[in-house]
């Protein structure tokens, strides 16, 4: 028989994460009294269910898509404990669609403890809109316990603004004095900082106390308009946000995923050069880098995708990945700008530089961008040879799910990509080195490759991913720079028998004019700046595991966040060769590229963002909408207390600032 326990309902919108935590007590702390409460058998059963209604199911990308991301895990799990016990193993589903349940039973048998306690996630996976909302409904209910009672049952409910928010708040108020690391992480293209960043931040919290861990959530469905206009966004966030609790910071730290990796450069640049004083106060201790395309895409290309690129086929973030020439700048493109001696000046004080790059199974950033084209490939190469591919499992779905899902998600998303950039399809090729296509990394969002269980409860289970590790310097790039091996990488020279790898091939790929670009704009990253290097061998889907992006579901990006997290926070390693050379800024005529604001149009969007574009442009005629805000809704579809993340710099914030 079930008894109802606990039931309520709940809407998410893009980038929203309601969290339970749920404690049953078992007993009084007699062990005699047990069985007055329950019996060995007694279960917990909880049922989300999504209440979108079925024909949303076929929305497909356009509104949605219209699922949940759902997971139960007992209060003690962490992924470096082995897990023998069934009862205690979590649960979770990446993809819930609509009218369709997820369950998980909670066992009430470890009578060792007066009280169990269990977390639960329920996350929006919705994409590209920020107007679609997904209604849930969470039920608790009790099985085969007599003696169970609902006043034996408590649960706490946060959401995203309680996870997000409350640390600040606490520090404005004092109760969090000994935290003065400002850790600021800025997420991807088609991405979003309050779900996808959120291990992160979490794992980034657990293993360093005196961390507070932010970044600027306002730029959600608006990432194909350009690294200026996201840059600038973000810039003034962290200015206004570090102004609030100024009195406690003393050191701050940048991460950025992907696209985000670029857009922290330029916020970092650009607050150099508009408030002076701001960094002068701070000790700058990291910059990292996950997957970000640092010297662009250009030749990961054929010629008319680049012409695409340049055309605004992925909006204005599109034409600048594609290393678009900018007006008044001759040949200088914004990512060659970028890394001019004012943002060298900067990076160079900061402690420790790390960038980690895919080797295989990035659809997204090919590893010559994302380590700085500079690197010994022989090693890499070699790790790689040693390297054993782990199982790959995508978890079981039913039938009508599988069917729902590859018909209205994948497929109707796999034409779209075809038609925007033809190059993207798995080639049937053999080559030493697996690819995973844009297609494939893009799908993977929708239909996650999931671990399978062993790897999930047995951290044996796991191979190492890390293949190479090792601190660049100036000097080491320059003897790069000159090694016969890497001249042939660059002049598709035979005497390299790897180039035909695809690794490497896709450096020898492209014009002579867009592999000299790279070459700039990777050397102009390089000068007088010692970087770490971390080359990772992530299955299967290594763009939106490296930040894994959902717990269990990218799972296989656990040691990338465990070994960023030690070597960075926990036993922050020590750069020996870091230069303190201060550079001229006049390598650059002048920074209108990086303080003029650009004027933005409706199609700087790209292809991909006019789907947001145009479902917020319906909703402003129609009155029904304001500027986005992340801000979760309840289920009578009202507005909780409002966090808003696009803050104007008041004149207060500059004085505490003193800028």
């Amino acid at each position: 028989m079930l008894i109802q326990g606990f039931k309520t309902q709940s809407s998410l919108t893009i980038g929203n994460i309601d969290r339970y935590v749920v404690k049953y007590k078992l007993h009084d702390g007699n062990i005699n009294h047990i069985s007055e409460y329950l019996n060995a058998s007694s279960v917990l059963k909880i049922k989300i269910h999504n209440l979108v209604h079925i024909s949303l199911r076929a929305a497909g990308l356009v509104t949605g898509p219209y699922t949940l991301y759902c997971e139960v895990r007992p209060q003690n799990y962490h992924h470096h404990q082995r897990v023998f016990a069934t009862a205690t193993q979590p649960k979770f589903e990446s993809n819930v669609q609509p009218q369709q349940t997820f369950h998980a039973d909670l066992q009430l048998n470890d009578f060792s403890k007066e009280e169990l306690t269990w977390t639960i996630d329920v996350i929006s996976q919705v994409l590209l809109t920020c107007t679609a909302t997904i209604t849930y409904e969470l039920s608790i209910e009790f099985e085969n316990g007599a003696g169970m009672s609902s006043d034996r049952l408590y649960v706490t409910k946060m959401n995203t603004e309680d996870i997000w928010e409350l640390p600040f708040s606490q520090l404005q108020n004092n109760a969090l004095g000994k935290k003065d690391h400002l850790v600021i992480l800025t997420h991807g293209l088609l991405s979003n900082l309050t779900t996808d960043m959120l291990y992160l931040k979490e794992e980034i919290e657990k293993s360093d106390p005196c961390c507070i861990v932010t970044g600027y959530s306002g730029n959600v469905c608006k990432t194909e308009k350009g690294i200026k206009y996201l840059g600038i966004k973000l810039a003034n966030f962290i200015v206004s946000k570090t102004a609030q609790v100024q009195s406690h910071i003393k050191k701050i730290s940048f991460i950025g995923h992907s696209l985000g990796g670029l857009v922290q450069t330029f916020a970092i640049a650009y607050i150099g050069l508009k408030f002076p004083l701001f960094f002068q106060k701070l000790q700058l201790e990291n910059f990292i880098t996950l997957a970000s395309p640092l010297t662009g895409v250009l030749t990961d290309n054929p010629k008319y995708v680049q012409l695409l690129l340049a055309a605004g086929m992925l909006g204005k973030s599109g034409v600048d990945l594609g290393l678009a020439s900018m007006d008044g700048y001759a040949n200088e493109c914004l990512l060659s700008l970028l890394p001019c001696a004012h943002t060298r000046n900067l990076l160079r004080r900061f402690k420790r530089r790390t960038v980690y790059a895919n080797a295989i199974n990035d659809g997204v950033v090919p590893l010559y961008s994302s380590c700085l084209l500079y690197l010994d490939y022989e090693d890499v190469m070699n790790s790689l040879e040693e390297y054993n591919n782990p199982e790959v499992s995508v978890q079981e779905l039913k039938g009508e799910q599988q069917e729902f899902l590859q018909k209205n998600l994948v497929k109707p998303f796999s034409k779209a990509v075809s038609l925007w950039a033809p190059q993207a399809t798995t080639t049937s090729e053999p080559r030493s080195i697996p690819k995973l296509s844009l297609l494939d990394t893009a799908s993977h969002v929708l239909l996650q490759p999931v671990p399978p269980l062993a790897f999930i409860v047995n951290p044996s289970a796991r191979p190492n991913i890390i293949l190479h590790d090792r601190l660049y310097t100036a000097a080491d790039i320059e003897t790069i720079k000159t090694q016969e091996s890497f001249q042939a990488l660059l002049t598709k020279s035979k005497k390299s028998k790897k180039n035909l790898n695809y690794m490497l091939e896709v450096i020898s790929g492209g014009s002579d004019d867009a592999r000299h670009k790279e070459e700039v704009i990777a050397s102009r990253w390089h000068k007088d700046l010692t970087w770490r290097k971390v080359v990772l061998g992530l299955e299967p889907d290594a763009h939106n595991n490296i930040n894994v992006r959902r717990r269990f579901s990218n799972g296989y990006g656990w040691q990338v966040i465990d070994h960023l997290t030690t070597e960075h926070f926990i036993h922050p390693y020590t750069e020996t060769a870091t230069s303190n050379n201060f550079e001229s800024t006049d390598d650059v005529s002048d920074f209108n590229w990086l303080l003029e604001p650009e004027k933005q149009g409706f199609f700087d969007a790209g292809a991909t963002g006019l789907i947001s574009s145009m479902s917020n442009l319906l909703d402003q005629w129609t009155g029904t909408t304001e500027e986005y805000d992340s801000t979760p809704t309840s289920h009578d579809g009202k507005k909780q207390k409002q966090n808003v993340y696009d803050q104007t710099l008041t004149h207060e914030d500059l004085d505490l600032l003193g800028v």
